[in-house]
């Protein structure tokens, strides 16, 4: 029979087994008022101590904190690659908040990041660019609709790199992330310009009527460019602002497609 934390035997007392984790909640009241609990912050794994570790203060150092930052953020990492990894998670985090991105996709970006910094092959490369290049690859293998011009808007990198460095990471993740979406970027492009719903439908009832005679090499948002000012009264210089395609590019699928004339 049970006996505290311990199973113990009627008939001869054997202790059977014995458990001495406590399942209870891991904080307590300190006094009798109605506060808040206190308790132990949670484990965050895109830090390298876990989020759980301690400040240090000394009241030797300087007013401004500087030599106490360094140190602090020193004594979090065990190494160097650990202190890489964070400053990885905390780019993605960065740039996800810049691109107000959900927080499952954020934080597939920061688990790619971190596992390819432990592959080999990961030691000399742009840390910046390896972000960028994680967080291209979560939208490549969910279809979100985002491309390297809109990371590179925010990324200490240029949007040539983050191509170049999503190969690297593919391949060292085995991912094989399918063909960009040309609809869910015209969703995204609709967006960014503030096209209503009305206005983003017409689009997408455009690209499904003019799909067969666009070229399969042609870029998806060159097209969500191309139906969004066919159907909406947005300039081409909103769309080149917004998506980073020339007006030439946006006129000459247009023409090929002839729809809008």
């Amino acid at each position: 029979m049970p006996d505290g934390d311990e199973s113990v035997c009627e008939r001869c007392g054997l202790v059977v087994d014995e458990y001495r984790i406590d399942h209870g909640p891991d904080w307590r009241e300190f006094d009798d008022s109605d506060g808040i609990a206190r308790r132990a912050e949670m484990s965050n794994r895109n830090y390298s101590d876990n989020g759980l570790g301690s400040q240090r203060t000394c009241d030797s150092w300087n007013s401004d904190g500087r030599r106490q930052d360094r140190l602090n953020r020193r004594m979090m990492s065990e190494d160097k690659a650990a202190r890489a990894r964070g400053y990885l998670t905390s780019e993605v985090h960065r740039i996800s908040c810049c691109l107000e991105l959900p927080s499952h996709l954020r934080e597939r970006a920061k688990y790619l990041a971190r596992k390819t910094h432990e592959r080999e092959g990961a030691k000399g490369k742009d840390l910046d660019t390896i972000a960028a290049a994680s967080l291209l690859a979560a939208f490549r293998e969910q279809q979100y609709g985002r491309t390297a011009w809109d990371i590179s808007n925010h990324a200490r990198t240029t949007e040539q790199d983050i191509q170049k460095r999503l190969l690297w990471v593919c391949d060292t993740m085995d991912i094989h992330p399918h063909p960009p979406d040309p609809e869910r970027r015209i969703e995204i492009v609709a967006n960014d310009l503030g096209l209503d719903l009305n206005t983003k439908r017409k689009a997408l009832e455009l690209y499904e009527d003019v799909k067969d005679e666009i070229n399969s090499g042609t870029a998806p948002t060159t097209i969500a460019g191309m139906t969004c000012w066919v159907v909406s009264d947005v300039t081409q210089q909103d769309i080149k602002e917004k998506t980073g395609v020339t007006p030439t590019a946006i006129r000459g699928l247009r023409d090929r497609v002839g729809v809008g004339e």
